[in-house]
């Protein structure tokens, strides 16, 4: 496998990096979450799926829309469970790997995010109000807080009232992404990742939530993760009663119970972890 920060092209956005990226397949599927092959994407992504699943209660008659699909690791095993699933990311390539992986499922639309529209938050050319549930899991932690704002606010725009999003970031005040920040400051080579970490406080995600005009449901920094699961403001009391109902029973398989694997080349989640 590359080095997977050896990326050669003198374009050094983001968006060009995840390009070289979605050209390898090892490469695209160490990049999700560590997985070495199609088995480890398939089980791991189906774990997740059904996690989130069952914290957002996704039914088969909702739409759902991953932003930061990736390869599909997570989407491809979603879609089965909902009437229709949407998955979005900013590189074409591993949007064609998504395609492959997904193109025996009927149900799934895959997106190019292309950047802010004239509604100015990124997600360009989505209908108001089109989703039931929206997840970002594992994305948001490579990106500045203006992007990071400007994603939660299209969130809000595309969201249904009474619809549910998940994400989640690195959590900065957890011993293990303390490490992590230490080893990316030290090693000037980690700097040009392709996937360059950024760490958050709950605080950051409680003033996103706020400035974003979104209502936190449920909100956790017990790993190195700070996770949350949020609504619209007007979401209706039965609506919100139910997500609380769901969230008291399921909420907590969310939280990772393993710890960061700094030998895997994305220094991201172990496997022992629930990803």
């Amino acid at each position: 496998m590359t080095r997977l920060w050896a990326y050669p092209g003198r374009n050094r956005t983001s968006r060009a990096r995840w390009e070289y990226i979605g050209r390898s397949r090892s490469d695209a599927a160490q990049m999700m979450d560590g997985s070495g092959g199609e088995d480890d994407l398939r089980r791991r992504g189906g774990r997740m799926a059904l996690i989130i699943a069952a914290a957002l209660g996704v039914t088969r008659d909702q739409r759902v829309l991953e932003v930061g699909c990736g390869l599909g690791r997570v989407g491809r095993e979603m879609a089965p469970l909902c009437a229709t699933y949407t998955g979005a990311d900013i590189s074409r390539s591993l949007l064609r790997r998504a395609a492959r992986r997904t193109r025996h499922l009927p149900n799934v639309t895959l997106r190019h995010l292309t950047g802010p529209g004239d509604a100015g938050d990124g997600l360009q050319g989505f209908a108001d109000g089109s989703w039931d549930r929206i997840y970002c899991h594992l994305v948001l932690l490579h990106l500045d807080e203006t992007t990071i704002l400007s994603l939660l606010r299209g969130f809000r725009r595309v969201l249904a009232a009474d619809g549910l999003i998940y994400f989640d970031v690195w959590n900065r005040d957890h011993p293990q992404v303390k490490e992590l920040c230490r080893r990316e400051k030290s090693d000037p080579s980690l700097r040009r990742q392709p996937h360059r970490s950024r760490f958050y406080r709950r605080g950051d995600v409680e003033g996103w939530l706020a400035a974003a005009a979104l209502q936190a449901l449920w909100m956790s920094d017990e790993s190195f993760l700070v996770q949350v699961v949020a609504a619209q403001p007007g979401c209706g009391p039965a609506a919100l009663a139910a997500a609380q109902e769901r969230l008291a029973l399921h909420a907590a398989q969310l939280i990772p119970r393993g710890r960061l694997d700094f030998s895997i080349p994305n220094g991201m989640v172990a496997p022992a972890t629930n990803r």
